[in-house]
């Protein structure tokens, strides 16, 4: 048995299949737009229902069945639109069929008698007649009859779209407004039930101002997942809807919320150390981080007198010059020193006073620089100057916050000095600091006992003032691993590295007013110095006694062994990361089956994080952000990870397989 041939391709054919997929796609263009067009339409209806019952109840519940009625309108609405654009297109399948197509063109052009069925038809693909019904229907345009189909297909129904979609946008706010509530604002339990509320948690803008002193502006808040801002700024925190039911925490302390003009408001004040602010509306649940940035002390660099020096003779001038900068603005600033006579205990005098007082109307930087001649302070053999400069911020709410530069102390030297040669050699530099470390101690032992008395300004004063004491020790660690290291060109103790870390943490401790968080570093970093101490056999004072050993007597009258036993490495320092990597690994582990509880828990991470691990919180940042917005939190994520447990250690070459190697 033989089948039937498809049909060669002529110019005519060619034509009608080109007409066939032009039919096709104005067939489908059309289905689709009636459908959206019977949807809209439908959501005007419903917004219109909507209205006329609002109007005919004054607002009250009308009655469980028609608040039913008014929540399926919008339903029956999509399906409509769905249902038309389906039959539209079951209906518009013949375009697919060659046959039907031409018998569609048969009927718009009756002088082709069944010319061009015939000449698609496959039975008849080597008729000798071909060629006769290919001149027939070449005759033919099917262009007039596609833009009559254009008209009646896509641009009628276009047209009732755009009528529908101006109807829906003419409407006022509060009936399209009516459509996103799933009950067309009204209740169904029947009178005196009100309507489910959205979540109020979405959507929050406020202002967040600075304290009057900066001089800065107000900033604007827009869905904010971290609120950055100064220590004793104003924050004002809006939603939508009423403030009935919703619950705010700052930290520990409750905050009550108010109705406000436009919806829900809460005021606070950013506390001196970052928090979370928590916020509950009944099941839903939202954290915001609050980064506090402390108004820093000045911080000043003495650049003359460069060093300590002795005189020999008291003359000339003395050239006094500092830097001095502030994060937000200098108040004012000066040179102040202590002049110290006597020979021994218990006759000393002291005199002080202050130089080139000036103030700086709230620059953040600027320079003190005078010259004054020896003679103005009547020094005498034997007497010590000491001089620092002092600078004061605009700090107004817990200040003022006063910085000081490192001091400078010139002894004016004794002419007996000259007359004998001093053997005893001076303490070396690590000795120095380890005693004004263990002095910062102490001082941060004494200041956090007396804490709970303590108004919260002195006591913020006074840890700023151990910081900076803190901060000067670290200064000495820097140099003295510049001195041992040549300015970089040999390797330096590593466990100077660690000392020097241990302060930065204290030092940032102390800077946010928690002496209790710096203790630990201070004490590992005073233990390391200790160690390194007694390793390198440093002496504070003068030199050991000789040890006097009859050897003799001693000789072969030992019990130990002389076989040393084995190493075993010692656990390294416990580091801030160490109590950060258990917790993120199981936030992380949380994003896949409970993604709201895990954005929670990287939240309050983020939070403790501020203060000891500044890169894991802005990685943190980030990737709470990108998962906000729905994007993807791979590479913060992978940034947190990295903060936490540093960059990985590779080898130059690789190990060998064996022993034998």
């Amino acid at each position: 048995m033989s089948t039937a041939a498809a049909p060669v391709s002529t110019p005519a054919l060619d034509r009608i299949r080109s007409t066939r997929r032009t039919l096709t796609a104005l067939l489908g263009t059309g289905a689709i737009l009636w459908g959206a067009a019977v949807l809209v339409g439908g959501l005007v209806v419903s917004a219109l229902a909507y209205a006329a019952v609002k109007a005919a109840t004054h607002g009250a519940s009308p009655g469980p069945l028609l608040a039913i009625l008014l929540r399926l309108l919008p339903i029956a609405a999509l399906l409509g639109g769905v249902v038309t654009a389906g039959v539209l297109l079951w209906r518009a399948r013949f375009a697919r069929s060659l046959e039907r197509v031409a018998l569609w063109v048969e009927e718009r052009a009756p002088s082709l008698r069944y010319a061009l069925v015939t000449l698609v038809d496959p039975l008849y693909a080597a008729s000798p007649a071909r060629t006769q019904l290919d001149a027939v229907v070449a005759g033919v345009q099917t262009a007039p009859f596609l833009r009559e189909a254009a008209i009646r297909t896509v641009l009628r129904p276009a047209a009732a779209l755009l009528a529908a979609v101006a109807a829906f946008a003419v409407l006022p706010g509060a009936w399209r407004a009516a459509l996103a509530a799933p009950a067309g604002g009204f209740s169904i339990g029947g009178p005196g039930v009100e309507a489910p509320l959205p979540n109020r948690l979405l959507g929050l803008d406020g202002t967040l101002t600075p304290p009057a002193y900066t001089g800065w502006r107000a900033t604007r808040l827009d869905d904010p997942t971290t609120i950055d801002g100064l220590a004793g700024s104003r924050v004002v925190l809006r939603g939508p809807q009423v403030a009935r039911g919703i619950s705010v925490t700052l930290g520990g302390q409750s905050l009550a919320p108010h109705d406000a003009e436009r919806g829900w408001a809460v005021e606070f004040t950013v506390p001196d150390s970052a928090v979370a602010l928590t916020l509950t509306d009944r099941q839903y649940r939202r954290i915001i981080v609050i980064e506090s940035r402390p108004d820093e002390a000045p911080v000043l660099k003495l650049r003359l007198p460069a060093h300590d020096t002795t005189l020999r003779t008291v003359s000339g001038s003395l050239a006094l010059d500092a830097n001095l900068a502030d994060d937000v603005g200098l108040a004012r600033g000066r040179f102040e020193f202590i002049i110290a006579s006597g020979e021994g205990e218990g006759n000393f005098t002291f005199r002080s006073g202050n130089l080139d007082e000036r103030t700086f109307g709230g620059t953040q930087t600027g320079r003190l620089s005078i010259t004054v001649p020896f003679s103005q302070f009547a020094l005498k053999e034997g007497d010590q100057f000491s001089i620092r400069a002092v600078a004061f911020d605009g700090n107004t709410l817990s200040g003022p916050g006063k910085g000081y530069s490192e001091t400078r102390i010139i002894r004016v030297a004794r002419q007996s000095e000259y007359d004998s040669l001093a053997v005893t050699p001076a303490p070396p530099s690590a000795d120095t600091a380890l005693m004004s470390l263990r002095m910062l101690i102490i001082a941060t032992e004494k200041l956090e006992k007396q804490r709970p008395q303590m108004a919260r300004a002195p006591f913020v004063a006074e840890a700023q003032k151990l910081a900076h004491q803190a901060e000067t020790i670290r200064d000495k660690i820097k140099t003295i691993m510049d001195e041992q290291s040549g300015d970089g060109q040999f390797a330096v103790n590593p466990v100077y590295t660690e000392i020097y870390n241990y302060m930065w943490d204290g030092v940032r401790s102390l800077s946010v007013a928690e002496p209790k968080e710096a203790l630990p570093p201070l004490k590992a970093a005073y233990a390391a110095l200790k160690k390194l101490q007694n390793t390198q056999k440093y002496y504070v004072r003068g030199q050991s006694a000789p040890l006097i050993v009859n050897v003799d007597r001693v000789r072969m009258t030992g019990t130990d062994s002389v076989r040393a036993s084995g190493r075993s490495p010692r656990a390294g320092a416990p580091t801030p990361n160490d109590r950060f990597a258990t917790r993120y690994a199981k936030a992380v582990e949380l994003l896949q089956h409970d993604s709201t509880r895990a954005v929670e828990e990287l939240t309050v991470l983020r939070v403790e994080s501020l203060r000891d691990l500044p890169a894991l919180a802005d990685a943190l940042g980030q990737a709470l952000a990108a998962l906000q917005a729905h994007r993807d939190a791979t590479a913060p994520l992978l940034a947190a990870r990295r903060a936490i447990e540093g960059r990985p250690h590779t080898l130059d070459t690789l190990s060998a397989w064996s022993g034998t190697w």
